[in-house]
């Protein structure tokens, strides 16, 4: 796969930060919470345009950001259901549209540092909608880009330990069957980096030695007609606070 130069310098970054313990990154959404005031960047969603997004439409235009921002339409990706929790095989990104706003991260689980939080986070608001009855109108969607050590029963325990309920239809494990399909998903299609490490690279920078993917942090809420409300990205992702306040927003304004 091909990188444009800005992804090729965010490795450097990663693994500088990483190596130190402390992650850094740009924000793409507004991790604020909602201020009210604004309108969406156009009829097709309903959040405020984040603070900083002329600057970073201007960026994902020229191709420097490669990931999807507010207004952005969401990938269609589809892969298997590690779990079968969605009620099919496979978590299809399109068949949520018209159905089902939708929460997605990018993890693997032997991750130390940012793909816990990331999955918690994500399993705070699954619970929070099971708990206020809207269950049926978010599905939360963790995709793996480390199949070969990410088995379904893998991710089903890694969901329960950080909060989930991957019993639940709303639970979904997308496990692409091959590396080469992981990153066609996570890279190609969603723009998320991440790049495998060896172990000795990973002794020699002074990381943790499970850290064999130094990876972007994200996570991405897409609303029912297919398109992005909101992109956090970097610092282990938005807050559950904020996480929260946006799927309220989303849900009020619909």
């Amino acid at each position: 796969m091909t990188h444009n130069t800005e992804p090729r310098l965010r490795r450097r970054t990663v693994l500088s930060a990483v190596g130190a313990s402390a992650v850094a990154f740009s924000t793409a959404g507004c991790l604020d919470g909602v201020l009210g005031g604004d309108t969406g960047a156009h009829e097709n969603v309903v959040l405020e345009i984040p603070d900083n997004y002329d600057d970073m439409r201007e960026r994902r235009d020229e191709g420097i950001v490669e990931y999807p921002i507010h207004g952005d339409e969401l990938p269609e990706v589809s892969g298997p259901d590690a779990s079968d929790c969605c009620g099919e095989e496979v978590v299809d990104t399109a068949a949520f549209i018209g159905e089902k706003h939708s929460v997605y991260t990018f993890i693997f689980t032997r991750c130390p540092t940012a793909c816990p939080v990331l999955t918690s986070t994500l399993a705070h608001a699954q619970v929070d909608s099971l708990e206020h009855g809207y269950e049926d109108e978010f599905a939360f969607v963790n995709i793996t880009f480390d199949p070969d050590y990410d088995t379904p029963d893998v991710l089903i325990e890694y969901s329960e330990d950080r909060g989930a309920a991957p019993e639940e239809d709303n639970w979904c494990l997308l496990r692409p069957e091959t590396e080469e399909e992981a990153e066609e998903i996570v890279q190609d299609e969603f723009g998320i980096w991440y790049e495998y490490m060896p172990e000795e690279e990973r002794e020699e920078q002074g990381m943790h030695p499970d850290m064999a993917y130094p990876h972007d942090e994200a996570i991405i809420l897409a609303n029912k007609d297919g398109y992005v409300e909101r992109t956090y990205f970097g610092d282990q992702g938005p807050s559950e606070a904020t996480l929260l306040e946006d799927i309220e927003t989303l849900r009020d304004r619909w």
